[in-house]
């Protein structure tokens, strides 16, 4: 049977550009695909009820096609699908464009105007007892399953990984630069627990090929992504039946436990973002950063609503400045003050404000200050305080390979005595015990 093909050439001139615009932007061609009919039919709502096209409509045709959506019984998580693409299409006019009212509906769409989610369609993140079933199980069969799984567990659940070639492994560097989608090439740390198994595996396994796991695709292509899902969930479902594991495996839960681990542990929303690839930190703390129902009790049974007699509650009212009053370096009280009063001016966030009444938003506010405060050099601490001096024996000079002088034979230098210098962190001692041996194995 032959498939029917479609003449993209007569689709109206705005869905046009959304598949240029989406083509430019890295999207998958499955998403463009979709994007597109979802367009074309919200494009022939529009026509039909309101003589209008994509470029003309607003909030209130938005809201009369989501309306419409619910009312044909489609599931919750196929609305949010189809009003999604259209955000997606507005986001990226607002970016060609630059229009205000552009800019302003995809915000709206994209804030208040898709439906939220449900707490099943939510990936939940495996608590610690299932996911060491899992690593268990995977490692008692053998083979491959247990070194792919751990490399969706380190790298963010990227089912594309398992087209990840050898040479897109850097040990030296401990690196993963690969494609994940077409157009889209990610590079992220890699974690030494993982560098550790993948070396082994790439040492003692019996076959030969430029792909680390036997059967890799060329995530470039659409063959291969295809491909590299279907390995990466035939092996997610072949461990969940093999360990009898009575909830889902997939490749996403290892990406939501990384970043609900990652939050737990206190690492920075900017490392969690950088490991999974996001465009913004937002993306990162809204869908991933699960946050477990002990944990909010345990923060909730410390919250005093009547300001009552309980000590442990009422020291978290203290005013903002109060609580770091421990951080602050001895006889410099008068300069952190004067400092943390001026970073939260930048910020926008009143001097007098309590711990507890310290926001999200607040903290993001100060954590960008931070980051950007210029902070101009007014002077030194003197000689006592020098890390290194600079100046010395000319370079030219000296013989690198034996330390001795050209000028004077028999003379040899090493150390400060030289003119070589660098920042601080362990280099001008690195530059002294190699400059010694040389000298010393020399004489």
């Amino acid at each position: 049977m032959k498939r029917k093909r479609v003449n993209w050439s007569r689709d109206p001139e705005a869905v046009g550009e959304f598949v240029a615009m989406a083509k430019a932007d890295g999207f998958r061609l499955s998403s463009i695909v979709s994007g597109r009919r979802v367009l074309m039919r919200y494009s022939e709502f529009l026509s039909k009820k309101f003589r209008s096209d994509l470029y003309a409509a607003g909030w209130s045709q938005f809201l009369a096609y989501k309306a419409q959506l619910a009312e044909t019984g489609v599931s919750k998580a196929t609305v949010r699908c189809y009003l999604t693409y259209i955000g997606s299409y507005y986001r990226l006019l607002a970016q060609a464009t630059q229009l205000e009212s552009v800019s302003t509906l995809c915000w709206r769409i994209r804030t208040v105007g898709l439906p939220r989610r449900t707490w099943s369609e939510r990936h939940r993140p495996f608590d610690s007892a299932i996911l060491k079933r899992i690593l268990r199980t995977a490692r008692r069969k053998g083979g491959e399953d247990y070194v792919f799984l751990l490399t969706l567990l380190y790298t963010g659940g990227r089912a594309q990984f398992y087209g990840l070639k050898v040479r897109e492994v850097n040990f030296r560097r401990m690196e993963i630069s690969t494609v994940v989608k077409p157009g889209k090439r990610v590079t992220i740390p890699m974690h030494p627990s993982l560098a550790e198994v993948l070396q082994n595996h790439l040492s003692q396994r019996a076959y030969h090929s430029i792909y680390v796991f036997r059967s890799g695709g060329d995530p470039s292509t659409r063959k291969g992504m295809q491909s590299n899902r279907q390995n990466a969930w035939r092996i997610c479902k072949r461990i969940e039946d093999k360990g009898r594991i009575r909830e889902p495996v997939y490749p996403h839960r290892f990406r939501k436990t990384l970043a609900t681990v990652g939050r737990r542990a206190g690492m920075d929303p900017q490392f969690v973002q950088a490991i999974l690839g996001h465009e913004t930190v937002m993306a990162t703390l809204d869908h991933y950063a699960q946050v477990d129902l002990e944990d909010v009790k345990r923060e909730f049974a410390k919250l005093d609503l009547l300001g009552g007699g309980n000590p442990a509650n009422s020291s978290r009212r203290v005013r903002l400045l109060q609580e770091l009053a421990p951080l602050i370096p001895k006889d410099r009280e008068q300069e952190w003050s004067g400092h943390v009063e001026a970073l939260l001016a930048i910020a926008g966030i009143p001097a007098e404000t309590r711990a507890a009444e310290f926001s999200k938003s607040g903290r993001a506010a100060l954590l960008r200050a931070i980051k950007g405060a210029a902070v101009p050099i007014t002077g030194t601490r003197g000689f006592g305080k020098a890390e290194v001096t600079a100046g010395g024996v000319v370079l030219e000079e000296v013989d690198s390979r034996t330390m001795q002088s050209k000028l004077v034979p028999g003379l040899y230098f090493a150390g400060e005595i030289l003119d070589l210098d660098g920042p601080i962190g362990g280099y001008n001692f690195q530059a002294a015990f190699s400059t010694g041996v040389l000298a010393g194995r020399s004489v």
